[in-house]
């Protein structure tokens, strides 16, 4: 080498380490699976005559997939604000990323069938890609598709999956879309209440009226739903379709419209038909398809009564040691006659069973006896006399004795006056009366003491109890599991007396709540032979109402329960108490039920004489459903409830609005009440009357969209609802417009003469 070559490359040496004092490494290419802060794969930079920290930032870019370029700037921090600052020695090292490509398989949830009381899974597709550094997204979007409400309905629900390295907006490479079907559904089926036959009378001569009604109850843990009905009639039970009934049907005469559950439907043929027997087929349907079907016999009979001509009175005597005395009942008749029944074919009976035809008379019944003749024609049709029998013995009967029992309330209390029959050896016709005195109890005084004899309350009407919304709100709280009965309770539960305690009971003692004058009529008590020492279910299949005297263990018990009491069926606990509890504001036409007191309730039983002019009755707590309220022909509003509810003293439980000219009144009656815990109750009355003493100041109340304030010179401060939160207005002189959901509001309006209120406005 020439002594100018090495002269120059040692000067050029010195140039570098003197100045250049940061190398950057070579720009390298890495895989999108490589990490780009490796630096043993990205490399470092050198350093000469180094001062200051080594560092460096990067700046991405086109980062999709993992793929793209950095640009990596090296530095030394020589004021270590690990930051580049002019005057820092740097360099810049390009750094490029490749995306490796590879091949995506989706795949979707499966189509899926749900009960209406099962969640719906969150289900999402699923994947497998064979790119490393692929990304991938998903979307949904569902279509729902209703048939009632929630008891049933289908979701389309549409997938899309997107690989971001290869997807391009409106291409069809990198995207997958499936529609998934997810069908909610309602497998409970309606259930018909009457399939058993009937039996119909003739108006006059051999027709009458073809006239059945039915009803079903959908019972499903979807809700109840509204039921279509169909009715087909074969007249004379002969295979043929001779009438239909249907929803749909053209004819209105055979229409018959949609209904909800438990509901009845009634089918009437537009003309009379003969007596005979017949057939009609029912079927029921709800909105989900499930469909009942049951076929009921009519029998159309003659139900004119035939007329018994009976002797009233007869003597006879008999010798018992001889035998005893034999009475056929056909041995009373004179001349009975019936308009359809030859009077050869007429039957007579000491019962309504046709063939309980003898009665014996022995030294048990000597003396007087009663007896019902019952004469029955070829239809079934039965007439009742009472005859007397005076038998004499001639002493040849012995001794007589007494039997004594008790009667009391299921929860203890004695029963007075009522009355018992003992049959004598098992024959229902041989009778013996007993009435319990003051203390329950009661003494069956001379007579005959065999092991056949059976003693059978007669159903005595006692004092009216209490049944109300703590007796539904226990019942329900039994069918739903959250609470248990006992002894007596099952029997006071059991509203239809079948022996099951089920939701058939709880709407029948709701009913009872509701509607009270249809059962004013019917005796609620039911006297039955003492089981106390059993429980549960087991009273229910135990319950006599009869009982032989072999039967009888220990102590001669009956009790009396009251149906529907269930609170009270051991021991009375629902005294009456009353609380002032509403304060009533009268605003205009409007009247507001206002709780004194903050309170949490579990049900609420209201009972209110309407104003003939009333149009709207509202709460911000709870729904009225049509199932729980009922408003009778006197105007008497009627509303049972049973749900937790915590009742604020600052806002109205309850606002009816009136119409009309004249100053509607209402009032309160005393079966109006709270539920409080442990299914205690409290009546409620009213506190006081408040009225506005500025008159009415908004109309009309209640409103649409807009409304007048018609006091002049009012102006309106805010507007908020039932829970405080401030809604928009717009108030133009007298004339206000809002736009908001239906509810309860309140208006802060200020007078005149600077004084402050607030009234209350209902927007429909």
């Amino acid at each position: 080498m020439s002594k100018t070559l090495l002269f120059t490359l040692t000067t050029l040496l010195i140039a570098l380490y003197s100045h250049a004092q940061l190398l950057c490494p070579p720009d390298v290419t890495i895989q999108c699976t490589d990490s780009p802060t490796d630096l043993q794969t990205t490399g470092m930079p050198t350093v000469y005559n180094a001062s200051g920290q080594l560092r460096y930032i990067d700046q991405r870019t086109h980062a999709q997939c993992h793929a793209g370029s950095i640009e990596r700037t090296w530095f030394l921090d020589t004021n270590s604000n690990s930051r580049w600052d002019s005057g820092e020695h740097r360099c810049i090292q390009n750094i490029s990323i490749q995306y490796i490509p590879g091949t995506v398989t989706v795949t979707f949830p499966p189509d899926r069938e749900y009960t209406c009381t099962e969640a719906i899974e969150t289900e999402n597709p699923t994947w497998e890609s064979t790119g490393p550094c692929d990304i991938i997204g998903i979307s949904k979007h569902d279509m729902i598709f209703e048939a009632d409400g929630q008891s049933c309905y289908k979701i389309l629900r549409k997938w899309t999956v997107l690989n971001w390295c290869i997807y391009t907006p409106g291409g069809t490479e990198g995207i997958w879309t499936h529609t998934q079907l997810i069908k909610v559904v309602d497998e409970s089926a309606p259930r018909i209440q009457n399939c058993q036959p009937v039996t119909l009378g003739t108006d006059k001569g051999c027709e009458g009226t073809f006239s059945i009604t039915n009803s079903a109850t959908d019972n499903s843990p979807c809700g109840q739903q509204t039921l279509l009905w169909r009715a087909e009639i074969d007249l004379w039970a002969d295979g043929t379709l001779d009438y239909q009934f249907s929803h749909n049907h053209s004819d209105s005469l055979f229409r018959l419209a949609p209904v909800a559950s438990g509901v009845p439907v009634t089918v009437t043929l537009p003309w009379p038909v003969r007596r005979g027997m017949h057939k009609v087929h029912w079927y029921v349907l709800d909105l989900c398809g499930n469909t009942t079907s049951c076929t009921q016999t009519v029998f159309l009979l003659d139900n004119k009564k035939p007329t018994p001509y009976i002797h009233a009175l007869v003597s006879t005597s008999f010798d018992a040691k001889q035998m005893d005395l034999m009475l056929s009942a056909s041995m009373f008749n004179v001349g009975s006659f019936d308009n359809c029944t030859p009077a050869r074919h007429l039957r007579y009976s000491f019962s309504s069973n046709v063939n309980d035809t003898i009665r014996t008379i022995d030294c048990n019944t000597a003396g007087f006896n009663f007896f019902t003749i019952f004469v029955t024609d070829m239809e079934g049709n039965q007439a009742e006399a009472d005859v007397i029998v005076l038998a004499f013995d001639n002493g040849s009967c012995g001794n007589r004795a007494s039997l004594k029992g008790i009667v009391l309330e299921s929860d203890g209390q004695p029963v007075k006056n009522a009355q018992f029959k003992m049959s004598v050896n098992g024959d229902s016709q041989n009778i013996v009366m007993a009435t319990s005195s003051h203390d329950g109890s009661f003494t069956f005084e001379n007579t005959g003491i065999y092991s056949k004899n059976t003693i059978k309350p007669m159903q005595t009407i006692l004092h009216q109890r209490t049944v109300d919304v703590a007796d539904l709100r226990l019942l329900q709280d039994y069918l739903t599991g959250l609470t248990s009965l006992e002894s007596f309770q099952f029997v006071a539960g059991d509203i239809d007396q079948d022996g099951r305690l089920k939701s058939r009971d709880l709407f029948s003692l709701r009913d009872r709540i509701l509607l009270p004058e249809r059962y004013r009529d019917i005796n609620p008590w039911l006297y039955i032979y003492d089981t106390q020492s059993l429980s549960g279910q087991q009273i229910l299949d135990n319950i006599k109402q009869e009982v032989a005297l072999k039967d009888v263990i220990g102590p001669l018990h009956f009790r009396a329960v009251h149906i529907g009491d269930i609170t009270d069926a051991l021991v009375k606990n629902s005294e009456p108490r009353t609380q002032n509890f509403w304060l009533l504001n009268q605003n205009g036409f409007t009247y507001d039920f206002v709780p004194q007191n903050d309170v949490q309730i579990q049900g609420l039983q209201l009972e209110i004489q309407l104003p003939e002019t009333w149009s709207e009755i509202v709460s911000p707590y709870f729904d009225i459903p049509s199932s729980s309220a009922h408003i009778d022909e006197n105007n008497v509003l009627r509303v049972v409830l049973t749900r937790d509810m915590a009742l604020n003293a600052q806002v109205p439980a309850l606002s009816i609005s009136a119409q009309g000219e004249q100053q509607p009144k209402l009032s309160l009656s005393d079966n109006s009440k709270i539920l409080l815990n442990e299914y205690r109750t409290q009546n409620i009355s009213f506190l006081e009357e408040k009225k506005s003493s500025f008159g009415p100041n908004l109309a009309p109340n209640p409103t649409d969209h807009n409304f007048f304030i018609l006091n002049a010179g009012t102006r309106i401060l805010k507007i908020y609802d039932s829970i405080g939160n401030d809604v928009s207005f717009q108030q133009s002189d007298r004339e206000v417009m809002w736009d908001v959901l239906p509810g309860i509001y309140f208006i802060e309006l200020k007078w005149a003469d600077g004084h402050t209120f607030t009234e209350k406005i209902i927007k429909k």
